[in-house]
């Protein structure tokens, strides 16, 4: 018994995404150089210390971020209310002051039960199982890719109120004088970039991602679904996958770390600057966009 003990607890050692300590020392106050800025991660599940120290790291940025996205898999299974309940209480602890947005992803929702749960528990703009809202010139437009019945897709009247070319969202954002730049957040990647890499993630990923380039001002889309960090340029287009926010990782390909991103806008959108920050608060990497 002794020894089946020791093997399970090594096992356990080396399990995907256990690796990775919670920093213990303060965290110093993450000045940022941008006009205004947004934080965005992924893939939480029950990651909860992990995710309660990404909230500490947000509540240290300074001036705070417009917002803060979490592009899906809030909980482990879809209708786990105990596990609804234990993220929003966690979130909770983000400042009122800076508003919480979140797309569906594929661990929280499978049904349309487990889809009024989602809903419920996440209080969206105007309780829009998809929608959009603006920032300074820049509309941001946040799509469900596991609709029920629809999962993988954005098809029907999702599509419809995505690609109208009159009363569409991106028709509507690209007409708008006002709106300078379009970024998109969904949970599927358009192009996976680690284990399922070459597989399809969204049905038609080549028609959308053309859509997207059709819009003039789609300058970045964003993912989670893959628990590691990447970042890509596809005709123009920029891409993130982040999927660092708590789930176990995929050590694999590289970028599995545990990670959030604050995307600082600069000169009226003419510059992004994406900065990715540890769980200690530090900068693993940058890069303009």
């Amino acid at each position: 018994m002794k020894k089946i003990a020791v093997v399970l607890f090594l096992v356990f050692l080396i399990l995907p995404g256990c690796r990775e300590k919670i920093p213990g020392a303060e965290i110093s106050t993450i000045q940022d150089d941008a006009d205004w800025s947004f934080v965005l991660l992924g893939d939480i599940r029950t990651g909860y210390d992990v995710y309660r120290q990404h909230i500490k790291v947000i509540k240290h940025v300074a001036p705070p971020p417009s917002f803060v996205m979490i592009t899906g898999d809030l909980v482990s299974k879809p209708g786990k209310e105990d596990e609804w309940k234990e993220y929003r209480e966690i979130s909770s602890a983000i400042p009122e002051s800076i508003p919480l947005y979140v797309v569906a992803g594929n661990h929280d929702v499978n049904s349309r039960e487990t889809n009024d749960m989602y809903m419920a528990y996440t209080n969206m703009p105007g309780n829009k199982m998809y929608y959009s809202f603006t920032r300074r010139g820049v509309r941001f437009i946040c799509l469900h890719t596991e609709l029920p019945g629809e999962a993988g897709r954005i098809t029907g009247g999702q599509y419809r109120w995505l690609a109208d070319p009159v009363s569409g969202e991106l028709a509507k954002a690209q007409a708008d004088t006002s709106i300078e730049s379009i970024v998109i957040f969904m949970h599927r990647p358009l192009y996976p970039q680690g284990r399922y890499k070459g597989r399809k993630s969204i049905e038609n990923a080549d028609g959308l991602h053309a859509l997207f380039e059709s819009m003039g001002k789609v300058r970045l889309v964003v993912a989670g679904h893959e628990h590691q960090f990447f970042y890509f340029k596809k005709n123009g287009i920029h891409h993130i996958i982040s999927g660092g926010g708590g789930a176990p990782l995929y050590n694999e390909n590289g970028g599995d770390f545990y990670h959030l991103v604050k995307i600082g806008m600069y000169g009226k959108i003419k510059a992004m600057k994406a900065r990715v920050y540890g769980l200690d608060g530090k900068v693993i990497r940058e890069f303009e966009m």
